[in-house]
């Protein structure tokens, strides 16, 4: 894999503007609960106070519970309410080097 990062194109329309965005992107190996790698294309937010796995993936790798947290998601526009998020971990390992690291997520239904 010569370009383990990548962006990814977006274009957001709205009623006022379109504008093109750019995300970052990057392929890296997750390891499922048995310990076998799947390829996975991850999104890269800088700026963000939490990580988040959507449910199929997290039941396609069969990962296990570690707990649950419990958070209030609010916007400009809509007051938030509370809700409990399971916490699950894996490793990554990157597509360039051996490097690997353990991660702990919210999966997101």
């Amino acid at each position: 894999m010569e370009n383990a990062v990548t962006a990814t194109h977006v274009t957001e329309t709205s009623k006022f503007n379109s504008q093109e965005i750019f995300l970052n992107t990057a392929l890296v190996w997750i390891s499922d609960s048995n310990g076998i790698q799947r390829l996975t294309k991850i999104l890269l937010d800088a700026g963000s106070e939490r990580s988040y796995i959507v449910e199929d993936l997290k039941n396609s790798l069969e990962l296990d519970h570690k707990g649950k947290e419990y958070l209030v998601v609010s916007t400009l526009e809509h007051k938030g309410k509370a809700t409990s998020r399971e916490k699950v971990e894996f490793l990554l390992k990157g597509t360039v080097t051996d490097h690997t690291t353990k991660v702990r997520m919210k999966h997101q239904k």
